[in-house]
């Protein structure tokens, strides 16, 4: 018992922190995302802020992690992420209406909020 404890809080561990994600969007746009995902009970929750101009930052609840899978629906269904961890990527596909995008997101270290990302493709 004591040794499958310590085996979710380790998985806890490596999804809690700042994530950050960049692509072109298909009608040309750049999108950057950085997401701050903390432990919320059973569940995970994230605060996504993007480079869109008077965009709000958005609070995402119910996030799950199996120590390998991420995934997120939200609550009307009209966007989904799903999403495989490896390390400190998460590569998987986010589902917003009719855009179907690749993303991978990469774990932040110290000071790398004002380094550039690759773009997901």
């Amino acid at each position: 018992m004591l040794l499958f404890g310590s085996i979710n809080c380790v998985y806890a561990q490596e999804l809690v922190g700042t994530w950050r994600t960049s692509t072109t969007l298909p009608d040309g746009t750049d999108l950057q995302v950085t997401a701050i995902v903390q432990p919320n009970g059973a569940y995970y929750k994230a605060t996504l802020y993007s480079n869109f101009e008077n965009n709000p930052p958005i609070t995402v609840d119910g996030i799950t992690f199996d120590g390998l899978n991420v995934a997120y629906t939200n609550s009307d269904g009209s966007c989904s992420f799903n999403g495989t961890m490896y390390n400190d990527n998460i590569a998987g596909t986010f589902v917003w209406g009719t855009y179907t995008i690749t993303l991978t997101f990469y774990k932040s270290v110290p000071n790398m909020l004002s380094q550039e990302l690759p773009i997901s493709s």
